[in-house]
Order: C-alpha cells, then structure tokens, then sequence
C-alpha cells in the first residue's frame, strides 16, 4: 500500500503495511550523471524553471487542447522551460495545430528516460496516478494535478486529495480545466516561496525506500 488514508480500504485484513510504491525508489536513485545528460537532452538552460507536463503514456486529447492553448504564454517568461508530452497517439495532430511555439516550448510524443529528466524538473502538471505521485513525492517535486475522471471509484482524485490537503500539490478537475485556470496556477506556484513550500511539503509523503520495504514485508511472509 502506498498512502496510509489507503488503510480504510482494507479493514477486513489482519495486518496493513505502508510500503510506498517500488516506483519511488527508481527515480530516487538515478545516477547523476545521467540527470546530467537530461540537461543536454532537453536542452535545459543553467538556472532555468523546467515544467514538465504530460497525461500519461497514451496522453489525452482533450486535455492536450487546453495545454496547448497556453503554452504561447511561456514566452513571457524565457527563464521558464516547458517541455510537453502529448502521448504517442496525439502527437502529431497536436505538432501540426501549434505551429511556431517559443523557443522555451519543446513537445515530445513519449519520454523513455523520465527518471533521468524527473531530477530537473520543478513543477509537473500531470494526471494523478499511483506511480506518478510516488515519483513527484520521492523527488520533492510541486506538481498540478489533473486526475483522470475515467478510472475505477475515481481514485485518481481521492490519490490527488490526499496531497492537495497537505499542501503537498494543487488540484484542477478535468471538468473545471481551462487554458487560463492552468496558467495561473504555473505563475503561481512558480513563484519562489510558493515552489519551495510546495516542493518541501511534497517530499514529506516521499518513501524512497519503498523497494526494500516491499522486499522486507515479502520475505518476512515467506520465513512466517
């Protein structure tokens, strides 16, 4: 299990563990050189804010339409690096209707290296899945959340609570999403005090251990 509000879930069982989500352990173990090499790859400029954005392997059309709609406004700010994954699926349909973007601007239709990137990254504006935020807390990264309305017991929303009442991440329903609502909470949580905040209150949830925890928990069932 991976966040202890899960624990209601399970009342009928005799014993609950948190072990957090092996996915954490991953990312909080990248080498740093190759964090180093995700500077190059991304072209990612020293003392540059970097904004990942992205909904998932296979991405979302709708809510592509509404990052689109913003990513001009990047240009206002050139200390800013925003790169965009559009899943594989929409990418180039989303290529074509942008255009010229701001030389800050990058899309991408897949990341293969994300652990390598994650380190870099200040702000994610993502959907809300158990791996990603096991990734965004283990790093200590401020994030946007956009939880998937189309997921069993709309979990994606209850995950993205459990953060969004610490502090620890800012919530926008996919029903309430707008190009406008988006960038204002980027401007915001982008400015120093509110980023660094956030990013504290993100890694408090962190279990970057959660690959030996599991293993512990496993192997004491086993000898049992």
């Amino acid at each position: 299990m991976c966040f202890p509000e899960s624990e209601r879930h399970f009342r009928g069982a005799r014993r609950v563990v948190v072990t957090g989500n092996p996915r954490a352990s991953e990312v909080a173990s990248v080498d740093p050189a190759a964090k180093r090499r995700a500077l190059d790859t991304y072209r990612i400029l020293h003392g540059q804010k970097v904004v990942l954005i992205f909904t998932g392997s296979r991405g979302s059309e709708s809510v592509n339409q509404k990052i689109a709609q913003m990513l001009p406004r990047f240009a206002e700010h050139p200390d800013w690096r925003c790169l965009f994954v559009t899943g594989e699926a929409h990418y180039e349909k989303t290529r074509r209707e942008l255009g010229d973007l701001p030389q800050n601007v990058s899309i991408h239709p897949f990341i293969s290296d994300m652990p390598s990137l994650l380190p870099n990254v200040d702000l994610i504006v993502s959907r809300a899945g158990s791996s990603t935020l096991a990734e965004i807390c283990a790093l200590g990264i401020a994030s946007i959340l956009i939880p998937s309305p189309y997921v069993t017991a709309n979990h994606q929303e209850e995950n993205a609570r459990n953060l969004v009442h610490a502090g620890a991440a800012a919530m926008i329903r996919e029903q309430d999403l707008t190009a406008d609502l988006l960038w204002d909470g980027v401007v915001e949580l982008l400015k120093p005090e509110k980023l660094a905040a956030m990013k504290k209150r993100a890694k408090s949830f962190g279990q970057p251990e959660a690959v030996q925890r599991l293993y512990d928990v496993v192997m004491a069932a086993v000898r049992s």
